[in-house]
This record gives C-alpha cells, sequence and structure tokens, in this order.
C-alpha cells in the first residue's frame, strides 16, 4: 500500500477543523453580528467630538452632595452642571458654564463649569 502524502493529511485535517468550527459557530451568527454592531454604533456614538457653541452666565440655585449644581441660566433656562472637586461649592454664586454640543446621534448639548463670574478665568 502506497504511503499518503503527508501535504493531503494535513490539508484534510485543516478542512475538518474548519468544517467542525463553521458548524460550532452557525448558531451564534446572527446575535454575535447584532452584538458587533451594537458595540461599533456604541464606538461610533462615543467617539463624538464636542464642539463649544457658546459661554453662558447663570446662578447656582442648589448644590447637591453629589457636587451636581442646579443652575439657572440667564436666559432663563434651568440646567445642571457638575462642580469639580478643586471648586467651592458656593450657592447663589455667578458662575460661567460652557456650552457643547455632540452632533453625532444622539445631537445633545451639555454644560460644563468653567469658572466663577468674581474670579480670574483660568489660563486654557
Amino acid at each position: 500500500m502506497p504511503k499518503a502524502d503527508p501535504k493531503i493529511i494535513a490539508a484534510a485535517v485543516r478542512r475538518a477543523r474548519w468544517n467542525l468550527f463553521v458548524q460550532n459557530v452557525r448558531p451564534f451568527a446572527i446575535p454575535l453580528v447584532v452584538t458587533l454592531a451594537m458595540i461599533g454604533l456604541f464606538i461610533f456614538t462615543a467617539s463624538s467630538p464636542s464642539r463649544h457653541v457658546a459661554w453662558a452666565h447663570g446662578e447656582i440655585l442648589a448644590v447637591a452632595p453629589s457636587r451636581a449644581a442646579t443652575v439657572l441660566l440667564d436666559s432663563g433656562r434651568e440646567i445642571s452642571v457638575a462642580l469639580p472637586p478643586n471648586a467651592a461649592a458656593r450657592p447663589h454664586a455667578r458662575l460661567v458654564v460652557e456650552e457643547l454640543r455632540h452632533e453625532r446621534p444622539p445631537r445633545v448639548t451639555t454644560y460644563r463649569f468653567d469658572h466663577y463670574e468674581d474670579e480670574p478665568q483660568p489660563a486654557k
């Protein structure tokens, strides 16, 4: 009986392993594709660069223990702004917040504390 060629045997083993892999993955193909699509969508939306829109002036109405301040803007709009740990939480103080807009869906406008009005503007 002639001896089998090792290349043919290796190719047959690789083909058998590949077929077994495909059979094992096939039931999970749709959930895998959906999961990868959701991860891609999350990365797409999370990578939305914020764009500076304006500086807004307002007055702190209340400060929560989590350092989230409720601010009444001069335009009459009430927003929530996180105060940084190094900024003193002073109720009824005037402050300046930066308005940022994220352009990719979902289109969101966020506000970031910049400085109190009676303090010098920080160097940037």
